[in-house]
């Protein structure tokens, strides 16, 4: 039933569906919320999308090619950095304990 139901409504979701129903035809949602919902919905499926092509690169093409390794490497270096001040900032730790967080979430993407 849920493959027919995905397949009739042109591969969209149930769930977007209720969504359009609620939001655009109903008018149960208030429009701002929604535009300022799909804001945040698509910057965290833009980043998503990063993370996973980030992860399916293959070590012979970073062999290859110098630069993906060299802006792969500094990405993650940025990564960690960023993720360690603020968590610093947010916990009110020294700043040794949030890179030691940053490693930690540096350790988790590899």
């Amino acid at each position: 039933m849920n493959e027919f139901l995905f397949t009739f409504l042109g591969g969209c979701s149930p769930l977007c569906v209720l969504w359009i129903l609620l939001g655009s035809v109903l008018n149960l949602i208030n429009r701002a919320l929604a535009h300022e919902l799909f804001n945040y919905i698509r910057v965290f499926g833009l980043v998503m999308i990063l993370f996973t092509e980030g992860r399916m690169l293959s070590w012979g093409m970073l062999k290859k090619n110098k630069t993906i390794a060299m802006l792969d490497t500094l990405g993650l270096l940025i990564t960690a950095l960023i993720a360690g001040f603020a968590f610093s900032m947010l916990f009110y730790t020294p700043s040794i304990i949030g890179f030691l967080f940053g490693a930690l979430v540096l350790l988790m993407i590899l």
